[in-house]
């Protein structure tokens, strides 16, 4: 399902009313971290990278978490595993709260190199125990999860069939659980998608 993409002036339009000139600075600084460090990625689909979670963001803010900590957080869920950047540069620009949980929502942890910085391999997480780390975060940083999986589904049509069926079996099993629990309205979304990838496959739902 392909989406119009959105300008970086219509996206702070959507927050001007909303924040003080210091939370308006905090999201440009996620911003323009996210764009540089996505900067040479694309999605499955040959979109930049950086237009999925610019997505979720719009998702969080759309759907009532609009607050500026899950704004840049939903900018930057992805930094942690798919970016350049370290982790001292989350802490020192965000705060130790979005740190952690931008290190909660990655499902691989880096590994860098002592003297130059360079990442030189990467440990994943067991997935039992990625969603455990993630349900003990606050709701609204929980949400972003939810939000990745929603943009993920609703923009993955032609993903491999394979591929899918993994990611539609772990969205039955853990996403949707995890969001009722946070926001139901998320879940339903979520569930419909889902529904629809399953119907469109020929695919009997996993239980």
């Amino acid at each position: 399902m392909k989406e119009d993409v959105m300008q970086r002036k219509e996206f702070f339009q959507l927050l001007l009313k909303r924040y003080s000139p210091a939370d308006l600075l905090l999201v440009q600084h996620a911003y323009w971290l996210a764009k540089e460090g996505h900067r040479q990625q694309k999605r499955d689909t040959g979109e930049r990278y950086f237009e999925h979670v610019r997505s979720v963001a719009v998702l969080c803010i759309e759907h009532g978490f609009d607050d500026p900590e899950t704004v840049v957080l939903a900018l930057l869920h992805d930094g942690k595993e798919d970016t350049f950047i370290p982790p001292s540069v989350y802490l020192s620009l965000f705060g130790r709260e979005i740190a952690h949980a931008i290190g909660v929502l990655s499902k691989s942890i880096p590994m860098f190199d002592d003297v130059c910085g360079n990442v030189i391999g990467y440990l994943k997480k067991d997935t039992a125990k990625y969603f455990a780390e993630i349900a003990l975060l606050p709701p609204k940083f929980r949400i972003v999860k939810g939000e990745d999986r929603l943009h993920n589904h609703r923009t993955s049509d032609t993903m491999k069939v394979d591929r899918l069926k993994r990611h539609l079996e772990e969205s039955r099993k853990w996403i949707l659980p995890l969001m009722d629990a946070t926001e139901p309205r998320v879940s339903t979304l979520i569930l419909n998608e889902i529904v629809r990838h399953e119907t469109r496959l020929g695919l009997v739902p996993s239980m």
